[in-house]
Order: C-alpha cells, then sequence, then structure tokens
C-alpha cells in the first residue's frame, strides 16, 4: 500500500501540468495550436533533462553517494526535470494571456524543488535552461514548418511566438457590421464639409457652398 501511495504521488508530481491544458484551451482560444502541443514540449523536454542526468550523475540532497549510481535516473538530480517542463512550458506559450502566471508557475516549481531538498539550487538553474533551450529550437522549427506554406502548418494560425503587448494575425480580422456603417457616415459628413472645387466664387457645381464665402464672408 505505501509503495502504491508512493507511485501515485510521483505520477501526479510529475503531471502536474495536465490540468493546464484544458484550461489554457478554454480561456486562450488565439493559441490553442501551442496548447495543444504542450504535451510534445514535455516530453522533449523530460527527454533531454533525462540524458543530462544520466550523463552527469551528480546526486541528489543528502545523498551518500559521491555520484549516482549509472542508470538509476531517480538518483541523479542535475538538472532538474520539473523545473525544466516548467520553463519550457512557459516559454513556449509566452505571449499568450496566461504567460506571465506561467512563469510565475516555473518559478514556484524550482523553489519547491528546492525547497522539499529534492535539487540543489544548481540543478534548478540548470533545469531553467534546459526548459528555455529546448522550448526555443522547438518554436523555431514550428516557425520553419508554418513558413513552407503546407496546408498542415497554415501560415494564419495564431500561434507564433509574439511578445506579451503584440497582437498575432487572429487579432487583424473584420470590424463590426455597426463600426463599418458608423464610419461610412462620418465619411459622408466629412464630404459634405469639404469645400467645392469650383472656380472663383461661382463657379463649382450648382448647390454647391461658396469656399471664399464661407471663409471670409460676403463684401
Amino acid at each position: 500500500m505505501v509503495s502504491g501511495r508512493r507511485a501515485a504521488l510521483r505520477a501526479a508530481g510529475r503531471m502536474w501540468w495536465l490540468p493546464l491544458v484544458p484550461i489554457g484551451l478554454l480561456t486562450d482560444r488565439g493559441f490553442r495550436i501551442r496548447w495543444l502541443g504542450m504535451p510534445v514540449i514535455v516530453i522533449l523536454t523530460a527527454l533531454t533533462s533525462s540524458v543530462g542526468k544520466l550523463a552527469i550523475r551528480r546526486p541528489r540532497p543528502g545523498s551518500a553517494y559521491r555520484l549516482a549510481p549509472w542508470g538509476r535516473l531517480g538518483a541523479a538530480g542535475f538538472p532538474s526535470t520539473h523545473s525544466a517542463c516548467a520553463f519550457a512550458i512557459a516559454t513556449w506559450l509566452r505571449g499568450s494571456r496566461h504567460s506571465r502566471g506561467l512563469h510565475g508557475v516555473a518559478l514556484l516549481v524550482g523553489c519547491a524543488r528546492v525547497r522539499c531538498r529534492a535539487h540543489h539550487p544548481g540543478d534548478v538553474v540548470a533545469g531553467a535552461i534546459v526548459g528555455y533551450g529546448v522550448a526555443r529550437q522547438l518554436d523555431r522549427v514550428w516557425s520553419r514548418l508554418r513558413a513552407t506554406g503546407s496546408p498542415a502548418f497554415p501560415r494564419s494560425a495564431p500561434d507564433q511566438l509574439v511578445g506579451p503587448r503584440e497582437k498575432s494575425p487572429a487579432a487583424h480580422q473584420p470590424s463590426h457590421p455597426r463600426r463599418v456603417l458608423a464610419r461610412a457616415a462620418e465619411a459622408r459628413r466629412r464630404g459634405r464639409r469639404r469645400p467645392a472645387s469650383g472656380r472663383g466664387h461661382g463657379g463649382g457645381r450648382a448647390g454647391a457652398p461658396d469656399y471664399f464665402q464661407a471663409r471670409f464672408g460676403r463684401r
């Protein structure tokens, strides 16, 4: 029973990001494709971090080993996979309406891993660098695929990596019909106020206002 509970807690700790996907799909429609791609980002980041752990073999805090035993991924702590995945998600979704919140979550995840003595501070910093690098590389690949113009990767998809104050192409949508009518009425009013292009005081079209009379008055 105890081992089963520990396994369940470990699985829940590794899948902490999963509830964020439906929240993002419902509240951030402009970045739906990126929210759907979050599992791919997490898997690739976790694989990269795991390779680093097996290669460096730095033990976790409080371990009696100078080097983590070969092949035991749980005994190695450099870099932090939780921090790597958290910062990869925040970088991948930079520019969305939840960008600040995701960066805050990433910082909280890193602090929690140090607080519970699961990682050294250096492990968390290295994990953040790994996550940022993986997300940036995947974003470049995604941009190149979209640049090919393939139907599977449309250029007009509102999922590119933009700044927090910039607008994606999805924001450039046609105006509301009421706004169009209001603009047309305003243009008509301005057209009526414009002076007639006539010659002298009597030139121009019939019924057009005399510009000089309106400007200087009759003499």
